[in-house]
């Protein structure tokens, strides 16, 4: 438990964010704000229930529905996007970087962290933003990174198994890693259990990890930290980053789940 990062998930962080932040800046009451989460992860419905991630009766996340249920609401209601003719999304709190598109694939989240981690201990801006070496789709795999004199050692598991390999080769001494990802489903939150049913299934989710990379290489902004929206909540809310104030909002803590109390 003293493990994991203490940072909220993506879905936890754009909640809070929306409903202690953006809606207090439009004079939004928070109870009068829905927020809707579109996840490929089923065990986003208990997350969202938590009760630390609530003020009082009013959760951060009001309704969670995955892809797969999304797709039903539109068979359902008889919506066939590709008879709907396209037009730009709102734009109410910002665009996205690519280091936030690849959280969705294995390796993905250590290397949005590794491409700001590096820029940050090295103090040289990146040429180039990909980590090849931390891309992948064997289940466990150590990759070694060396970049303008850095050289990191990370550790990048995906299913539960193969993180259960990586973590017994920290524990006996084998391995030695600077930094490690764990996603608990194969593929990473492409191959969730929300997700859409594929008959091919690893073919499947190398198709929706190469999705992702494809829309990360044609972003302007690509690093995390660059994106301007998010530098601008940190001026004028946040402070700084692990600050007391971001901390309070943008983290949590992890605990012992005991399935019989009694025992």
């Amino acid at each position: 438990l003293d493990v994991p990062s203490s940072v909220k998930s993506p879905m936890q962080i754009f909640a809070t964010v929306a409903k202690d932040l953006w809606a207090k800046d439009k004079g939004i009451p928070r109870d009068r704000l829905i927020s809707v989460a579109i996840m490929p992860c089923i065990a986003k419905k208990y997350e969202a229930s938590r009760p630390e991630f609530s003020r009082g009766m009013n959760y951060d996340v009001d309704y969670v529905i995955t892809t797969r249920e999304l797709i039903k609401i539109f068979e359902d209601s008889g919506i066939n996007l590709n008879e709907i003719e396209d037009e730009e999304i709102d734009s109410i709190m910002g665009e996205y970087t690519g280091g936030g598109i690849i959280f969705g694939r294995t390796g993905g989240v250590i290397e949005a962290a590794t491409r700001m981690a590096v820029e940050k201990m090295t103090g040289q801006k990146l040429e180039k933003v990909e980590f090849h070496e931390l891309r992948g789709f064997d289940g466990f795999r150590s990759c070694d990174v060396e970049v303008n004199g850095l050289k990191l050692r990370i550790g990048v598991a995906h299913g539960l198994r193969e993180a259960a390999k990586m973590l017994d080769k920290i524990r006996s001494g084998e391995e030695f890693y600077h930094a490690i990802e764990i996603m608990a489903c194969t593929g990473g939150c492409v191959g969730g259990g929300g997700q859409p049913k594929a008959k091919k299934r690893v073919e499947t989710l190398k198709q929706r990890a190469e999705g992702l990379n494809n829309i990360d290489s044609s972003l302007a902004l690509r690093v995390s930290n660059e994106n301007p929206y998010v530098q601008a909540i940190y001026d004028k809310y946040l402070d700084y980053p692990m600050s007391h104030k971001a901390h309070e909002l943008l983290h949590t803590k992890y605990f012992v789940r005991v399935k019989n109390p009694k025992k």
